[in-house]
């Protein structure tokens, strides 16, 4: 009798679900190999891809303009062989000032009002992502990972909106990440008919300038970072395209806010009318106005908060959530400090938000029809005043693919 049937014999019974087996710890798989002959081979070592990582610039369609962190406005229109498959990339901005003295601007993703992407050669209109759902969406990285980029997007380890402090004739070169939308897709950009176009709106000078003149965009560009594979390989990709109707599963994200004049140790409600679909979760921001470059990502924490449906029942647990109880909700799906430094009212209705973020799984969900409210108490140490509340919603989407031309959704 050996050690499996022992336990079997003595515990079976009672405890079999922790002694049957649901796999093998090292399973085989079968692979032919270019000669013909099929041979075995243990899974864990059996996966060979034919693909090279590799980064490519792409510089704009559009003139870059000195003014361009004054409201300007620049696009990319990305090539078919540019990249096989699109995993992720970034806005490159390399900034000079020359202005006669020191000046501070916001952090990179905060230079941003909004970014849209588009497919058919900017005729479709698929994502909007704006400049704080962003900055917020930097709660998606680990906690190494954020450790690393956060000085490229004029950050600390804090989280704090430092932005880039450049001394008079000095420069700087910094970085946007488009991590959302074409992050999860994996887009194998050869096979679409047509072209994508992403368009940048940066947001005027006197929301992006803290301290300081106006200074000089030099030069700016798109890193592309994929995978490009043989020839061979990538013409079928391309195929599949054509035959077959792809839905590519992602968080989108549908958003509303409203203006209110709000007084301490007050509550209030909010219908949740732009937000219709199902949802990852639910983020809202509360900032004073009128919005400053010193202030505009400045949040401020409520005491509790609470959603409810349209009779105002709790669709929480029955109960106002404190910050603290977010708090400790958050580290259940998140490996990072974020909110620890970050004021944002977060509620999650999946139990790994990463997955779902990174791959469009959908590990949890609440399904809101636009009549569902968010109800908050505001502190007793807010002074009586006007506040924007915005409110957005991880909800899950697709994007469809139909003999190669790209839509979502939510086109």
């Amino acid at each position: 009798m050996d050690f499996y049937e022992k336990e079997v014999s003595n515990f079976g019974g009672i405890y079999g679900d922790a002694i049957i087996p649901t796999t093998v710890q090292q399973p085989l798989i079968t692979t032919t190999g270019l000669d013909g002959k099929q041979t075995v081979r243990f899974q864990e070592s059996m996966a060979v891809i034919a693909q090279t990582k590799t980064i490519v610039q792409v510089q704009p369609s559009t003139t870059v303009a000195s003014g361009l962190l004054g409201g300007g406005i620049i696009e990319f229109r990305l090539e078919k062989g540019y990249v096989d498959v699109l995993d992720h990339s970034y806005i490159v901005l390399q900034i000079t000032n020359s202005t006669g003295s020191s000046c501070t601007i916001q952090a990179t993703q905060l230079l941003l009002d909004h970014i849209n992407y588009f497919s058919d050669n900017g005729n479709k209109l698929l994502f909007t992502i704006y400049s704080h759902e962003m900055w917020i969406s930097n709660c998606y990285y680990s906690f190494p990972e954020w450790s690393v980029i956060a000085p490229f997007l004029g950050s600390n380890a804090s989280y704090a909106n430092n932005g880039y402090t450049i001394a008079n004739n000095a420069s700087v070169t910094s970085y946007i990440p488009l991590i959302n939308f074409l992050g999860s897709l994996k887009i194998n950009q050869g096979g679409l008919k047509g072209q994508l176009l992403i368009r940048c709106y940066f947001d005027s000078a006197a929301l992006n300038v803290v301290t300081g003149s106006l200074p000089s965009v030099t030069n700016c560009y798109l890193e592309l970072r994929g995978r490009m594979f043989p020839n061979k390989i990538k013409l079928e990709r391309n195929k599949t395209y054509s035959n077959f109707d792809y839905r590519l599963p992602y968080l989108g994200i549908q958003r509303m806010n409203q203006q209110m004049t709000l007084a301490p140790s007050t509550q209030y409600s909010i219908v949740l009318s732009g937000i219709r679909g199902v949802a990852a979760n639910i983020f809202f921001i509360v900032r004073a106005l009128p919005f400053t470059a010193s202030n505009q990502a400045t949040y401020i924490q409520m005491s509790d908060m609470d959603v409810q449906d349209q009779n105002g029942q709790s669709i929480l647990g029955f109960y106002r959530r404190l910050y603290s109880d977010m708090q400790l909700d958050y580290i259940e799906s998140f490996n990072n400090l974020f909110i620890n430094y970050v004021n944002v009212h977060m509620i999650t209705f999946s139990n790994n938000m990463f997955s779902d973020f990174s791959k469009g799984t959908n590990y949890g969900s609440q399904c809101f029809t636009s009549f569902e409210k968010i109800s908050f108490t505001t502190p007793s140490t807010l002074s009586s005043g006007s506040y924007q509340i915005d409110i957005w919603s991880n909800t899950h989407e697709f994007a469809c693919i139909t003999n190669g031309i790209l839509s979502t959704t939510r086109s």
